[in-house]
């Protein structure tokens, strides 16, 4: 209803409230005063009484309800406006022009808490600048009229923030005009900022170009956009010698383009040019430089600069990867650079090969006619007598020197005061202040100083004593030189730098992006890779069972082609590091095999893995990229092959005391042909791709051991037979730690798909998964089932710290990225309860993260973290972070099987070991051929062992010394040598406790106890 309407309402309902006045004061009189009134009057009047009544209650209702509606609208409108943002604030424009600011559950009863505000104090509140005033009373104006407003403004923070005020009308209400909502709007102000700065860089990369083309990088074409008569007479050429439209891009830049670039620069250009370099720049996000290039032309002096900039993006509808290059001519630009650079080089020798000169000899005047031509300004100075002579002189210093009388100080301060910049005349002054001069030219022969002038130009001036400068001769050389356009390069070089900050800053948001995938892609994948084990340990039909293979198969396909690219882009982006130490020859090898020898198996082929014995025990280099190698090649090799062999052979040449590795991996499988040899090792390459489309990859394994093999200083190469097969072979240099034979290599055989990765059982253990994702935990549940462990779950990092006072776990398995509170700062929540209670302190967290980024780990360890393990999760490190982890006196040995052990004898040579309690061990194991490889094992760590507890027991390093007793007594209990456990236990026990004298008389016999427990095992 209208203003109008409710005014007729109000003075209809006062009408009626007073005939009903009038009505009951005549009847009341009637009665008291016993008045005679006729009869038909009295029921007249009655009637009339009753008729105003009720017409008063109807009006009054409407107008009740009239209200109610009112507010229920207010309310809807405080609904719809109370976006779910922590900071926003509502607020109500009052008929009056203040402002109700509403604080939600800040009130009695968590109610509604209200400030009346004038829109000058809801800015300050606000921390803005009172400039937005205007504009928001304005917007507060609009909105009364009945009209939406809307405005955003720049908060005075440091940090940029943006606010939005938004307003909506509230028709016909009395008690409010409009409500209005308060929020932060930075990151939608930022993004659309970026776009216009993105779409102001198009405009200034388009403009002025004499050529723009478009890319196809994994199309290998190209189109003009635009581009000047040469280029479009070019391709019409073109197009006529072959027959067709055009041709692909890389023919057109090595065919035809290149052989018009300058000699000098025509390699650079291929280079940066080159299809290939551009897609690695755009997948790794990163910065392309502008290659500026010379062309030969008839005009002289023969050729004419030209610069390139390229602008990466993909195409809207295919989604696949394009490159816009704009071609400048740059001409003028360059020669302008180069001579600016020639003249300042030649102006700075001058200055301070002959300056040096020019105070060591006595026919200064001489001298100072013959570089005159150099400088604005020279003056000999008399600093006792306070005179000029002038030697070269600008017309303006000649007229203040004779407007001063040659008085240098009057002419300094005419100088000052007509043309030097106010910003630069106090320094000036300081600087040419006579007895500052003299206190500095005592120290040393020269001052200097750089200063601004009003029109804008640069000058330097050095002052030098002259060689005869004595206190009682203080005759000093003045020179003026305009340093204008050093300042300019300078200033350039500046801009050259920030700009080298934000390509630094460029490379780390491209980590970050790489970081960001890593953990997008691989999170889904944990998910299918763990369903599919999952499905492979249950009871299942023979097809269900295929379908659950190939979704592992296709999981593991596509988690290699993910780690490729990432490590290409590592190592092009310089960002993957070679990290040397001592390893025994054969851990590179151990795990590699297995996993190579499985997927071997898959395709019914054979798998052979031959180390030479004579290899040195110990080397020192990169084990993890070594075995990265072998990974990738024994990959290809199987892919590559579908029947046949495969082997791998490793052997040693001697190098004086240091050697070379030899690493051979042949295969029977299609081979390369001659022709195809010398393209094998570059990215995204697929060789013979209509014979090999059924094979998966990305084209980047081969590349990759190149270029780890380069940063290793090695040498990496193929001999092939086209329908033979192919022989990779590889050269790394080692230095050598223990030049003892390693003996024979025992590799490990394959574990059954559905067999059981659990090396121990803890049914007293208390696991606590933390993790976002319901697919996720019924995963970790899934795996951890063989366990017999305890599981409890949370969503979030708040209830994973209710759960954790709850039911207090020996273990946490903690998700890196969840919303809200995330697995880090959960993880310092935890550690911050170990303030009050120990037990948070010290419980240990495992970190579940789909980021396998280097350097994670350490990332982790300082966040409060204990270990990590990586997703998708492998059983065999899920099984070796559980052991290390769970608490030993919960650990049993796994349950075996029924008839598995009993029905198996033990073996002849494993009887009657000194020191072993082969039966227990066994146990262990399952079985005789598990406990061979898992002695075998121990003995080749038994010198590590040695080695390292014998040295921190000689350096005193009672830490590392308990550590490293504590994994031997783990080592030793696992294969039955149940003496040697607890003789290191005690060890282990002592050196934490400080007992030094039991240490010291003791760790000589478990040492020799070690030794010849060794010796022992050495049959194996």
């Amino acid at each position: 209803m209208n203003k109008i309407g409710r005014k007729l309402q109000t003075r209809t309902m006062n009408l009626l409230r007073g005939l009903l006045t009038l009505a009951a004061t005549f009847v009341l009189l009637t009665v008291v005063l016993q008045l005679q009134v006729e009869y038909n009057l009295l029921i007249c009047i009655y009637a009339v009484s009753a008729g105003a009544m009720l017409l008063y209650w109807m009006i009054r209702n409407r107008s009740d309800q009239e209200k109610l509606d009112q507010e229920v609208a207010r309310s809807n409108s405080l609904v719809n406006a109370a976006l779910p943002v922590g900071d926003v604030r509502l607020f109500e424009l009052l008929p009056d022009g203040m402002l109700r600011v509403l604080t939600p559950g800040q009130g009695q009863g968590d109610q509604l808490k209200t400030t009346l505000e004038t829109p000058r104090r809801l800015l300050e509140y606000l921390n803005c600048s009172a400039q937005w005033e205007a504009p928001f009373q304005a917007a507060l104006e609009q909105a009364a009229l009945g009209q939406d407003g809307e405005i955003e403004f720049q908060t005075m923070d440091q940090q940029e923030t943006w606010i939005q005020l938004r307003m909506e009308p509230l028709p016909n209400n009395e008690e409010a005009t409009a409500i209005g909502t308060i929020r932060d709007v930075t990151d939608e102000v930022k993004e659309r900022h970026r776009r216009e700065d993105a779409a102001k860089l198009l405009d200034r990369m388009t403009e002025g170009t004499i050529a723009g083309l478009e890319i196809g990088l994994e199309t290998d074409s190209f189109r003009l956009l635009w581009g000047t008569q040469v280029y479009q007479d070019m391709l019409k050429d073109m197009a006529k010698k072959l027959g067709k439209d055009l041709p692909s891009y890389s023919v057109f830049i090595h065919d035809y383009i290149a052989p018009t670039i300058h000699p000098r620069d025509r390699k650079a250009y291929q280079r940066s040019m080159d299809r290939t370099t551009l897609l690695s720049l755009m997948l790794s996000e990163g910065q392309a430089p502008m290659p500026e290039y010379r062309v030969m032309t008839d005009q002289t002096p023969g050729y004419e600069w030209h610069g390139a900039e390229f602008y990466f993006f993909r195409d809207p509808v295919t989604h696949k990867a394009m490159c816009n290059v704009f071609i400048r001519q740059v001409t003028e630009a360059k020669k302008r650079q180069l001579e600016e650079k020639r003249r300042l080089e030649e102006k700075e020798h001058v200055l301070f090969l002959q300056a040096k000169k020019l105070v060591e000899s006595e026919e200064e005047l001489d001298f100072v006619h013959v570089i005159a031509e150099y400088y604005q300004g020279i003056y000999v100075v008399d600093l006792l007598e306070d005179q000029t002579r002038s030697i070269k002189v600008p017309r303006y210093f000649a007229d203040l020197l004779q407007e001063a009388g040659h008085c240098q100080t009057k002419t300094l301060e005419l100088y000052c005061e007509r043309l030097l910049d106010p910003d630069y005349v106090a320094a000036f002054q300081s600087v040419t202040n006579f007895d500052n001069l003299r206190r500095r030219l005592e120290k040393k022969r020269q001052v200097e100083f750089l200063f601004h002038k009003k029109n804008d130009t640069w000058l330097r001036l050095r002052v030098f004593a002259m060689p005869s400068y004595t206190p009682q001769n203080q005759k000093t050389l003045w020179v003026f030189e305009d340093d204008t356009a050093t300042v300019n390069l300078r200033q350039e070089e500046e801009k050259a730098r920030v700009t080298a900050q934000a390509a630094e800053a460029a490379s780390q948001a491209k980590s970050q992006f790489l970081a960001n995938m890593s953990h997008d892609i691989r999170t889904p994948l944990n998910a299918i890779l763990g369903m599919s084990e999952l499905g492979l340990r249950e009871d299942a039909s023979e097809s269900k069972d295929n379908c659950f293979r190939d979704i592992r198969s296709s999981g593991r396909i596509l988690l290699d082609n993910i780690n490729s690219i990432l490590d290409l882009s590592k190592i092009e982006a310089g960002k993957m590091e070679i990290s040397q130490e001592s390893y025994h020859i054969h851990s590179p090898f151990h795990d590699v095999v297995t996993i190579l020898r499985m997927r071997a198996q898959e395709k019914k082929l054979d798998f052979h893995a031959q180390l030479d014995e004579n290899i040195p025990t110990t080397l020192y280099g990169d084990d993890v990229n070594i075995s990265h190698i072998v990974m990738n090649l024994g990959g290809n090799a199987i892919k590559y092959t579908k029947e046949g062999s495969i082997t791998l052979s490793v052997t040693w040449e001697p190098q004086g005391e240091d050697g070379v590795l030899v690493i051979h991996m042949e295969d029977t499988g299609v081979g390369i042909r001659k022709e195809d040899l010398p393209y094998i090792f570059q990215s995204y390459g697929r060789l013979d791709r209509k014979a090999n489309r059924h094979i998966e990859g990305t084209g980047l394994g081969l590349p990759i051991c190149q270029k780890l093999t380069e940063l290793m200083h090695g040498e990496l190469g193929v001999d092939s037979t086209y329908g033979v097969g192919s022989n990779f072979w590889v050269r790394l240099p080692q230095k050598v730690v223990d030049p003892t034979p390693c003996g024979p290599y025992c590799s490990e055989e394959q574990r059954s798909d559905t067999g059981s990765y659990n090396s121990f059982t803890a049914p007293e253990a208390v696991v606590l998964v933390v993790d976002d994702q319901p697919l996720n935990l019924k995963v970790c549940q899934g795996l951890l089932g063989p366990y017999e462990m305890e599981v409890y779950t949370a969503r979030s990092g708040p209830e994973a710290l209710r759960q954790m006072t709850q039911v207090w776990p020996d273990l946490v398995l903690m998700d890196h990225m969840m919303p809200d509170m995330d697995g880090v700062e959960t993880t310092q929540h935890i550690r911050e309860m170990g303030k009050k209670d120990p037990y948070f302190a010290v419980v240990p967290i495992i970190a579940l993260t789909a980021n396998a980024m280097k350097g994670v780990r350490e990332e982790f360890l300082r966040s409060g973290f204990n270990d990590f393990l990586p997703k998708p999760i492998e059983l065999d490190k899920l099984d070796n972070t559980l052991r290390a982890w769970v608490p030993e006196d919960k650990q049993k040995a796994p349950v075996i099987p029924l008839g598995t052990l009993p029905g198996e004898e033990l073996p002849e040579d494993l009887q009657n070991l000194p020191g072993i309690d082969v039966v227990r061990g066994m146990s262990y194991c399952g079985t005789g051929d598990a406990y061979r490889k898992t002695l075998f094992l121990f003995r080749e760590q038994i010198p590590g062992y040695l080695r390292r507890i014998r040295q921190d027991w000689e350096e005193e390093k009672w830490e590392d010394y308990s550590i490293e007793v504590h994994s031997l007594k783990s080592a030793a209990r696992w294969i039955g040598a149940m003496d040697l456990g607890d003789d290191a236990e005690a060890l282990e026990m002592a050196g934490r406790g400080g007992d030094l004298e039991k240490v010291n008389a003791r760790t000589e016999d478990l040492l020799e106890q070690c030794q010849k427990l060794g010796d022992a095992l050495a049959f194996l």
